[in-house]
């Protein structure tokens, strides 16, 4: 989901297999508190979807445009409009086209870094002598940094 802009609630869509909704923060979740930062057009995960007497997300934690296209849903590139796609086009971010390449690379090195640890769960990739270990320091340096790109859905 996202955080919306012009005040009030942030409008939050969350998107399963049979389509997008429009859902809310659950009561008990910390961000629902008054006491909670606002969300300024980031993005969030969730644990867990329930419907009572509407949709609700709980179990939620804020992650940064960079977090989505490393580690979530299959990614493409729109070279003519400068985006990087995200689950066909459901989330698109703008960034220069040589970032965009760069990035759809990195995934895939990620993605065949940790296929690598699921079919050999005793590989070390926090060992300095590693192959992937460059690799997860280079990942984590980056989600904690801000690109700078520009985001919608």
């Amino acid at each position: 989901g996202r955080g919306g802009g012009g005040g009030g609630d942030p409008k939050l869509l969350v998107k399963d297999d049979t389509g997008v909704a429009t859902a809310a923060l659950h009561p008990s979740c910390v961000l629902a508190q008054p006491t909670a930062a606002k969300l300024k057009g980031g993005y969030l995960i969730y644990g867990e979807l329930v419907s009572t007497s509407a949709l609700f997300i709980r179990d939620v934690t804020a992650v940064p445009p960079v977090a989505l296209m490393l580690f979530g849903g299959r990614l493409s590139i729109d070279s003519k409009a400068n985006l990087i796609l995200l689950d066909d086009g459901w989330v698109r971010f703008r960034v220069q086209p040589e970032i965009a390449h760069a990035i759809v690379q990195l995934r895939a090195q990620l993605d065949a870094t940790l296929r690598r640890k699921i079919q050999s769960p005793e590989l070390d990739l926090a060992s300095k002598s590693s192959a992937g270990s460059a690799l997860i320091s280079g990942v984590v340096a980056l989600i904690s940094c801000d690109l700078g790109t520009q985001t919608s859905v």
